[in-house]
C-alpha cells in the first residue's frame, strides 16, 4: 500500500476531528463521491467538496460532537483501502453520546480519496471490496 494513501487517510481523518473542512477537502480528487450509511435509505450521495460541505451541515444537524479515532488503515485490493475506527458522537437534541465502531471503503486516486463508503463493521466493508 502507498505510504501517501495512508498519509492521505490520517491527514483528513485530523483535519475532520479539528473541524477543518478545507484541510479535510484538500485530501479528497474534487470529484469525490461520500456514500454515507444513510444513502441505503434515503439514497443521499454527496459528490465533490461541495458535497462534503453539505454532509458535514447535514451530520451537524443531528449531532453536536463527532470525533474518529483510527484504528486501522490497510489496502484490501489495489487503490482501495479499509479504514477502521471509532466514532464518538453527541445527539444534538438529546446530548445522548455515542461510541460505536465505524469501517469505511476508500477508493484512492492520485494520493487523494475518489469515493468513501460507510459501512458500520469491517466485515461489511470487506465483503463490498470483494463484490467489485
Amino acid at each position: 500500500m502507498s505510504t501517501k494513501d495512508v498519509e492521505t487517510i490520517q491527514k483528513g481523518v485530523a483535519a475532520l476531528n479539528r473541524g477543518d473542512v478545507d484541510a479535510v477537502a484538500a485530501t479528497l480528487a474534487p470529484d469525490v463521491e461520500l456514500v454515507p450509511l444513510r444513502a441505503v435509505l434515503d439514497g443521499s450521495i454527496y459528490r465533490g467538496h461541495e458535497g462534503l460541505r453539505r454532509w458535514l451541515d447535514d451530520m451537524s444537524e443531528d449531532w453536536s460532537e463527532f470525533e474518529l479515532t483510527l484504528h486501522g488503515v490497510r489496502e484490501v485490493r489495489l487503490g482501495c483501502v479499509l479504514v477502521q475506527a471509532t466514532i464518538r458522537l453527541r445527539g444534538r437534541s438529546s446530548g445522548v453520546a455515542v461510541d460505536s465502531p465505524g469501517a469505511w471503503l476508500c477508493d484512492m486516486r492520485a494520493a487523494k480519496v475518489a469515493r468513501i463508503r460507510f459501512f458500520t463493521d469491517p466485515e461489511a466493508a470487506l465483503a463490498a471490496a470483494e463484490e467489485r
